[in-house]
């Protein structure tokens, strides 16, 4: 019998009406209807303090939901961030998490002075949301938005796999159009199990 996908689910926008939590929600659904086990969470239910406030001298001491957190992130075969581009980047909190999670002995470590990746068995999916702009026209205005994510941080930690959507402009969409991200949404999450 072939192993269960484990998949970990990061919703990063706090408003639950938004396009995010509802990609969320279809993502979640889908897979776990398809067999695939998940452990989502919602930025906003997170309580953690996002500033490294000494930067990587002095390690902050992890609060329980950046312990879970990472947990979940060690379980997990497949990592799936849906955020809205905020300011052409992930939200501030969003960012903390990786400022806070992301540490020597978890998703890299130093040996012999050669730094080492720790996720190489790991894929990933970005589902971004952009509010005000086309993302081709955003794009073409300030080029990739999701490099900070896609290559900066699951690449460099050795994510084989980084799969990147975008969605807009969202701001006054219609319903059919958002239905139709929704079913792009559907068609991901039983994608990604298979």
């Amino acid at each position: 019998m072939k192993d269960r996908k484990k998949i970990m689910l990061l919703v990063a926008n706090p408003v639950k009406t938004s396009l995010s939590y509802s990609c969320g929600d279809v993502y979640e659904k889908v897979a776990k209807d398809a067999g695939a086990e998940v452990r989502r969470f919602n930025i906003d239910e997170m309580d953690f303090d996002p500033v490294l406030h000494n930067g990587y001298e002095e390690i902050q001491e992890l609060e329980p939901d950046l312990v879970a957190f990472q947990e979940a992130v060690t379980w997990a075969d497949h990592l799936v961030f849906v955020y809205p581009n905020w300011w052409s980047t992930m939200p501030a909190k969003m960012k903390g998490i990786f400022d806070r999670c992301f540490l020597p002995g978890f998703a890299f470590k130093f040996e012999n002075n050669t730094f080492k990746p720790l996720f190489k068995q790991k894929t990933a999916r970005i589902i971004n949301i952009v509010g005000s702009a086309h993302p081709l026209l955003l794009w073409c205005l300030i080029g990739s938005y999701t490099n900070e994510l896609s290559k900066g941080i699951l690449k460099v930690c050795g994510v084989r796999s980084v799969l990147v959507t975008n969605f807009g402009a969202t701001r006054n969409a219609s319903e059919k159009k958002i239905k139709s991200w929704l079913h792009r949404v559907e068609k991901m999450a039983l994608q990604d199990i298979s």
